[in-house]
C-alpha cells in the first residue's frame, strides 16, 4: 500500500518535501531448518496495492505545530483493487519509507521521525492494536521491514481478518497509508475453523449463497470478501459453530471471475459465469422506393462480442460490416424493383432481423402503331399494348363510328 503527503509553504508556494508511504503484509518462506531469514513476498501482492495521498499546508510560523494547529487536510483515496488475498500466520511486514525519511526542515530537525503501525479489524475506525516503529532503517533494496508475528500474535484475536497502516510522523503531522492486504493468524487444534463448503460456482446473474462455519466452543473468527463484487450480508464475525451469508453481484463482463472470502482463516472461492452476449440493432427496418438506394444499421453488442451479417435476398446486399465484435455497423444497398409488385427482405445481424420492404415499379403503357389510315368503305383493324405484367388497362372510343370489336380491357401485353 502507498501513502503520502506533502509539506506545501504558502508563503513562497513551493513544494518542499514529500512522504509515500507503502505497507505490505507478507509471509516468510522458511529455509530447510525451519528459520524464515529472507521473506517471500507474493508477486501478485507485491503488484497489487492501493494508495492514499494526503496534503496539508501550513505557514512557516506553524511549521513545527502540531496536526491540530491549524493544518488543513486533503485526502485522496484511490480504490484497493480487487482480490488481493488475505494472508495467513504473517510474520514480516514491509514498506516503503517516505520520500523525505532523510529529509531534514529548514532548522535542520529530521522531517519524518517514527513511523507508527496501526491494526485495524476491516470497516472500523478505532485500531484494535498501534505501536510506535521508531526510525527503522531501510534494507539495501530501500525497503523497511519488521517482524510481525512477535509484535502482534499475543494480542491479536485468532482466526480475525485484520488489516495495518503505517503513518510516517514528523514535527509538521503525520500521514497515513491506505491498508495493507488483510492477514490473519490461525491456530491450530479444536479453535481452528473449518468451513463447508470450499467453493461454489454462480451464474452470470449473481445471487447469494451460505457457508457453514465449524469451530470449538468460544473460538473467535471472522470473515471478510476480497473483491467489490462478492458481499458479506450476515456473519461477519462470530465464536464457535456459525455460518457466512454472502451475495454475488451480477457479472456485466464476457468474461468469466473467481472472488474469495475469508473465513477464520480459510478461503472460500467463488467462481461466477461470464454475461451471455446480446445483440440489439437500431433500426429495425426500413421502407425504400422502387429505384433502389442505399443504408446502414448501428450494432450495439457487449465488447468481446462478435456477429456477422447476411441476406435473404439477391437484390438486398451488404456492402460494409459483414462481422464484426461488439459495437459497429452494416450498410446495405437495395438494387432498383422493376416489378409492379412490392417486395420484402431481410438481413440478419448477431441473430436480430431488419427487414426492407421495397416499393413496387409504376405501370408504363406503350401502343403500335399509333395511328391508321382507312379507306370511306371502313374496315377493320388492331393495335398492339405493351404494358409490364400486372398492369391492367381499358380501351375506349371517341366516335360513334369507331367500334372496340376485341379487347377493351387486359393486364400487361395485349
Amino acid at each position: 500500500m502507498c501513502g503520502g503527503v506533502q509539506f506545501r509553504n504558502e508563503k513562497s508556494g513551493h513544494l518542499a518535501h514529500s512522504l509515500r508511504v507503502r505497507l505490505q503484509i507478507v509471509v516468510c518462506q522458511p529455509d530447510w531448518r525451519g528459520s524464515c531469514l529472507v521473506p517471500f513476498v507474493s508477486p501478485a501482492l507485491l503488484a497489487t496495492r492501493p494508495s492514499i495521498r494526503v496534503v496539508f499546508m501550513h505557514t512557516a510560523a506553524l511549521r513545527r505545530a502540531p496536526v491540530r494547529a491549524g493544518i488543513a487536510f486533503a485526502l485522496v483515496l484511490t480504490a484497493a483493487v480487487a482480490g488481493a488475498q488475505t494472508v495467513v500466520n504473517p510474520n514480516t511486514v514491509e514498506f516503503t519509507p517516505s520520500a523525505s525519511h532523510n529529509a531534514l526542515n529548514a532548522d535542520g530537525t529530521p522531517v519524518v521521525t517514527d513511523y507508527q503501525l496501526s491494526v485495524y479489524v476491516p470497516g472500523q475506525t478505532t485500531p484494535v492494536f498501534g505501536s510506535s516503529l521508531g526510525k527503522l532503517t531501510p534494507d539495501p533494496d530501500g525497503i523497511i521491514r519488521f517482524n510481525i508475528s512477535t509484535l502482534l500474535s499475543s494480542v491479536l484475536t485468532p482466526n480475525v481478518v485484520y488489516e495495518a497502516h503505517v503513518s510516517a510522523v514528523g514535527p509538521g503531522g503525520s500521514a497515513e497509508s491506505t491498508p495493507s492486504n488483510t492477514f490473519t493468524f490461525q491456530t491450530t487444534g479444536t479453535c481452528a475453523p473449518s468451513i463447508a463448503p470450499a467453493s461454489q460456482a454462480t451464474p452470470a446473474a449473481g445471487g447469494t449463497g451460505t457457508v457453514a462455519v465449524t469451530a470449538g466452543s468460544g473460538c473467535a473468527w471472522s470473515a471478510v470478501a476480497n473483491v467489490a463484487w462478492l458481499t458479506i450480508t450476515a456473519g461477519t464475525s462470530g465464536s464457535g459453530n456459525g455460518s457466512v451469508n454472502y451475495s454475488v453481484a451480477a457479472n456485466t463482463s464476457t468474461s468469466a471471475r473467481t472472488g474469495t472470502l475469508t473465513i477464520g482463516g480459510q478461503t472460500f472461492t467463488v467462481t461466477q459465469a461470464a454475461a451471455p452476449c446480446s445483440y440489439s440493432i437500431s433500426p429495425a427496418s426500413q421502407s425504400v422506393t422502387s429505384t433502389g438506394g442505399t443504408g446502414s444499421v448501428a450494432v450495439t453488442a457487449q465488447g468481446g462480442c462478435t456477429w456477422s451479417a447476411s441476406s435473404s435476398a439477391a437484390w438486398l446486399t451488404i456492402t460494409a460490416g459483414a462481422s464484426g465484435s461488439g459495437n459497429g455497423s452494416v450498410s446495405y444497398g437495395v438494387a432498383a424493383n422493376t416489378s409492379t409488385s412490392a417486395r420484402t427482405g431481410t438481413l440478419t445481424i448477431g441473430g436480430q432481423t431488419f427487414t426492407v420492404t421495397q416499393a413496387a415499379a409504376p405501370c408504363s403503357y406503350s401502343i403500335s402503331p399509333a395511328s391508321q389510315s382507312v379507306v370511306a368503305a371502313g374496315g377493320t383493324g388492331s393495335v398492339a399494348v405493351t404494358a409490364q405484367g400486372g398492369c391492367t388497362w381499358s380501351a375506349s372510343s371517341s366516335a360513334a363510328w369507331l367500334t372496340i370489336t376485341a379487347g377493351a380491357s387486359g393486364s400487361g401485353n395485349g
